[in-house]
């Protein structure tokens, strides 16, 4: 019985829209230059828990999360004029646009992640 949707497993899990619609709606990126002050008001006035760091051609470099933000600001370790560049994370977990929703979930348990990045090619050698 599909509805729209296909099987991920025997127990029903259904997928009724590709992943990445939805994350496209929430999807925020800055780039390395950006400042960390300018990026914690990103964390807020879009209301989202992790930005995206790109380089000059759009590929991800690392993330930023609103935890580790707060974690740095707490232990003194960033300033508000300093760029992202120098406090992100680039253990970042990618994958492609046609990944289904079982392979992500798989790929973010695997890795102990929460976030994913889907770029182009599944790489972080696409945008």
């Amino acid at each position: 019985m599909e509805q729209g949707g296909r099987s991920l497993s025997a127990g029903g899990l259904w997928e009724v829209e590709e992943p990445q619609s939805s994350a496209r709606e929430i999807f925020v990126a800055v780039e390395r230059a950006t400042l960390v002050g300018e990026a914690a008001r990103i964390l807020q006035n879009k209301r989202v828990h992790c930005v995206v760091v790109v380089d000059e051609m759009g590929r991800p470099i690392g993330k930023l999360t609103d935890a580790d933000l707060r974690d740095r600001v707490a232990e003194g370790d960033v300033r508000c004029g300093q760029p992202v560049e120098d406090i992100l994370f680039t253990d970042i977990v990618t994958a492609g646009p046609r990944e289904s929703t079982g392979d992500l979930l798989l790929k973010l348990a695997r890795s102990g992640k929460h976030f994913a990045v889907i770029t182009e090619d599944g790489s972080v050698h696409s945008r």
